[in-house]
Formats: C-alpha cells, structure tokens, sequence
C-alpha cells in the first residue's frame, strides 16, 4: 500500500507537470507537490508500525528520487524532506488525526517546503526572488493539494484501521 501510493504520487507529479506547469510569475490554481502530501498523509501508517525511522528514510529516498528527475538540484530536496519528515511527525504528535487538521499539516509542510527552497535557490544560484511568487506558489496549491490529500487520507484511512501496531521496533 506505501509503496503503492508513493509511485502512484511520483508519478502523478510527473504527468501533471506536464499539463499544469508553475510560472513564477503568474497564478496558477493548480499548483501541487504529490509527493510531499504522500510523504504526510502516510506518516500514521508508519507510526502505526512503529517504523518512523523507515519512515525518514523514505522521505530522504523520495527527496533524492525527486531531485534526480524533477528539480536537478541534488541533495537539497532530500534534506527538506528529511526536513518536512521531522515537521510532520511533531505535528502529528501535538495534533488529532483528522482531515481538518491534515489540511493544517498539508498547508504548513508545503509553505515551509517552498519558502526553505526558494531561499535556497536564492542563495546558491543567485536566483531573482520576489515574495509575491511564493504567495503566488502557496495559495495556487490549496486547491489540488487539498483534494489529493483528502482522497489519499480516505483510501489510507481504511488500510489504517486494518493495521495492528507491531510489538517489534
């Protein structure tokens, strides 16, 4: 099922972009980061197995997958997923597992993910930068970020409930 929803995110990404690219400079209402909404929606399984450290290291696998084929900016996205990874599981911590409050920790991840890369990307590449494309970014992606969360969060809310937590950690 994990291995299932990752693919099926990286690869959903990859055909979208296709379809629904980002201009900086424009609105687009359809902005999105499957992946990284995969990497949030999945952490209760891996907390329910009691398998967060496999738990890091998928979001440092897919972050160096992501890197290789969709930024071409190597290690940078593997250590904000790594990043985003340790944001998540203490916001999973402090808050219910619920949809309302999955769209809080979908919006937060992916505001931090956009503003930590762009400064980056400022940073390193001497990128001109204006804040106006990361509200741009941040509001554009509500909208298909929150249905895709809301259909990942219901198909592995029913696997969830199937899961018996592991004695073994």
């Amino acid at each position: 099922m994990i291995v299932f929803v990752l693919i099926f995110s990286f690869l959903l990404q990859g055909i979208l972009s296709l379809y629904l690219p980002f201009d900086g400079n424009t609105f687009h209402i359809f902005s999105y980061n499957f992946v990284l909404i995969a990497l949030i929606v999945l952490y209760p399984i891996f907390y329910k197995k009691r398998q967060v450290k496999w738990y890091y290291g998928v979001c440092i696998f897919y972050g160096f997958i992501y890197d290789l084929v969709y930024t071409n900016t190597l290690v940078i996205d593997s250590l904000l997923f790594f990043m985003i990874g340790l944001f998540v599981k203490t916001l999973y911590l402090k808050l219910a597992d619920n949809v309302l409050n999955l769209f809080l920790i979908v919006f937060i991840s992916n505001f931090v993910y956009d503003a930590v890369f762009y400064l980056l990307l400022v940073l390193f590449n001497d990128l001109s930068f204006y804040a106006l494309d990361l509200v741009y970014r941040c509001v554009g992606s509500i909208l298909l970020n929150f249905l895709y969360s809301f259909l990942l969060y219901k198909l592995v809310s029913k696997y969830k409930d199937k899961i018996k937590p592991s004695i073994y950690t």
